[in-house]
């Protein structure tokens, strides 16, 4: 992305099983650039939530600007408003994009190439838009899956926690799960009450997949 940000979604849930692990206790705050988050032990082992601020909505994305973001041969996203909410929980900003089908979102497609500068322009913001694809398949269930610019190009991610908490809002009241990826597929838990001013809770599982120190340099 080439800046810092404010505060990560997936870091912190991985971070809390490493902290977790040193401390006699349920329940701790990590500060991050945004300010402080608090994170919490789940009931299964290695499982933590965090709770994220309530969303900022900070407008929409037209269909007609995330459709030119995707390859020639993808389908183009489906609304009745024709419209898709922006909405930020961690300080990055993702554009909510409702699917009418599995098979749609399965076979979104965004072109790497496409100027990210002009579509986060034509949605009035300066850096950083991100894309949240998402269909629901259920009462507490969405599939979902996170497109973003990173050197200049679009790039998928797998798991995406900062991006889980704004739709967790406006699904709210919500409690189930997001599956995220096409073919890697990340389950992300959630929680919301409201659209607009309550707190979202995003967690899961933690697999410890190496460890190790790091040692400053001499001199």
């Amino acid at each position: 992305m080439g800046f810092q940000v404010p505060q990560a979604g997936h870091p912190i849930i991985g971070l809390s099983e490493v902290v977790g692990s040193g401390v006699d206790a349920s329940e701790f705050a990590m500060m991050t650039n945004k300010g402080p988050i608090r994170v919490r032990r789940g009931a299964a082992a290695h499982q933590w939530f965090a709770s994220q601020d309530a969303c900022d909505w900070l407008g929409s994305a037209t269909a007609s600007s995330v459709a030119g973001l995707q390859a020639a041969s993808a389908p183009r996203p489906l609304s009745a408003l024709g419209e898709f909410p922006i909405g930020s929980t961690c300080g990055l900003p993702y554009a909510l994009v409702a699917l009418d089908s599995e098979a749609a979102l399965d076979a979104i497609a965004i072109d790497p190439t496409a100027p990210p500068a002009a579509f986060q322009a034509q949605c009035g913001l300066p850096h950083g838009l991100a894309l949240y694809f998402y269909v629901r398949t259920g009462e507490a269930a969405a599939r979902t899956r996170m497109f973003c610019s990173e050197g200049g190009r679009w790039i998928e991610d797998v798991a995406t926690g900062s991006a889980a908490g704004p739709l967790a809002a406006h699904l709210a009241p919500f409690q189930g799960t997001f599956v995220q990826g096409s073919t890697r597929r990340a389950h992300i838990e959630v929680k919301s009450s409201a659209r607009e001013g309550a707190r979202v809770e995003i967690g899961g599982a933690v697999l410890r997949v190496a460890s190790g120190t790091w040692a400053a340099l001499p001199g």
